[in-house]
């Protein structure tokens, strides 16, 4: 038998792990992807459809949403842009093929969502499979990934997969040039990439941050890892050129800082106060029991 073919079968049991595990995860949330029964909770309803709507009907039109013509008579829209991470080649995949499908834009939002989860859970995959043994354990990664609140988080709030889609990635390639010693252009400007589409959404603050805590680690227990990477070739070349990709990446967010004291956020005007809550369960408890014979 042929050496490719032996090495195709190897990855057949991981493979259908993942095929069973997507199908099932599809099977679960049929409602919201597949027949548009279902809608999402507070801020993917009140925050993140609206302007989702209103930036996908514009890119489909062929007209980028710089500015939004129906609050405060006219106003910028991009701030609102950075903070959902319109900028994210997830967003323009969906939009390019799931029209092929459905014009629903609530299913198309879904979609998106359900594929910027499937980015972070394959990238989980690619970090922690060199560090698994056996093909078990490899063929439980799927389920756990796809099944866990890390994927369904992203339908009540955006807040995760915003922060972390990219983090796996990032992280593989920083273990790469740190760890492995592998420190080629390619690497830099790959996880220079990663970190620019972070930095373009208010989301930016995970990555960061667990990226702190990486090299903690580092310093902790491989600081010979540390010592040879500044003493590798052309090191001050390349943190300069990933540090201006990162900041040039990052632009669209900076507006979101310098004009966020000057926008009003409708949908947090609507939250109900604490005080409303219970005046609503009380109220709600009356009327109860005024109907009771």
């Amino acid at each position: 038998m042929p050496a490719g073919t032996n090495g195709v079968r190897k990855y057949l049991p991981e493979l259908a792990s993942w095929f069973i595990s997507i199908l099932t995860l599809v099977y679960v949330l049929r409602d919201v992807l597949l027949n548009a029964r279902a809608t999402f909770a507070h801020d993917l309803l009140f925050w993140f459809y609206p302007a989702y709507k209103f930036s996908a009907e514009s890119f489909l039109q062929s007209r980028f949403p710089w500015w939004n013509p129906f609050t405060h008579g006219g106003e910028p829209f991009y701030p609102i842009l950075a903070q959902m991470r319109w900028f994210d080649p997830t967003t323009f995949l969906v939009l390019s093929v799931g029209t092929w499908f459905t014009t629903d834009l609530l299913t198309l939002m879904a979609w998106d969502r359900l594929l910027r989860e499937l980015v972070f859970c394959l990238g989980t995959y690619a970090l922690l499979r060199p560090w698994t043994e056996h093909t078990v354990t490899r063929c439980t990664l799927a389920p756990i990934l796809l099944w866990s609140s890390l994927t369904l988080s992203s339908f009540g709030q955006d807040g995760f997969a915003g922060h972390f889609i990219w983090a796996p990635l990032i992280v593989k390639l920083v273990i790469r040039i740190v760890h492995d010693r592998d420190y080629r252009w390619q690497n830099w400007v790959a996880a220079a990439g990663l970190m620019g589409l972070t930095g373009q959404s208010y989301f930016f603050a995970g990555i960061w941050t667990f990226l702190f805590f990486f090299f903690c680690g580092i310093w902790r227990f491989h600081r010979e890892r540390l010592a040879d990477l500044f003493r590798s070739t052309g090191l001050a070349a390349k943190v300069g050129v990933s540090l201006l990709i990162v900041v040039l990446m990052s632009a669209p967010n900076l507006v979101l800082f310098l004009e966020q004291d000057r926008l009003v956020f409708p949908p947090r005007m609507l939250d109900p106060t604490d005080e409303d809550r219970k005046s609503t369960r009380l109220n709600s408890s009356h009327v109860s029991e005024s109907r009771m014979p």
